[in-house]
C-alpha cells in the first residue's frame, strides 16, 4: 500500500489489471464481464459502490475523489 497521503478534492485512479496462469504455467490476461468497485471509510461503511471502466478487456480503472466529509 502507498504511504502518498490524498487530500480532498484529489483524484484518484485505482487501476487493477486481472491476470492468469495457465496449465503451461504462462501468465495469460483475464477477461472480466464486469468489474465492481467498493470503496469503504474507516468506520467500514460503504461510501462508493459503482462499476469500473475498462481501459482494455483485462485492465479496469475507478477514478475517485475523496469528498469533503
Amino acid at each position: 500500500m502507498s504511504t502518498d497521503k490524498v487530500v480532498v478534492s484529489d483524484t484518484v485512479r485505482i487501476t487493477v489489471k486481472f491476470k492468469d496462469i495457465d496449465s503451461n504455467g504462462i501468465e495469460v490476461d483475464l477477461q472480466p464481464v464486469s468489474v465492481s468497485v467498493i470503496i469503504k471509510n474507516s468506520s467500514n461503511a460503504v461510501v462508493v459502490s459503482e462499476s469500473a471502466d475498462s481501459l482494455t478487456q483485462s485492465i479496469y480503472y475507478y477514478d475517485y475523489t475523496p469528498p469533503i466529509s
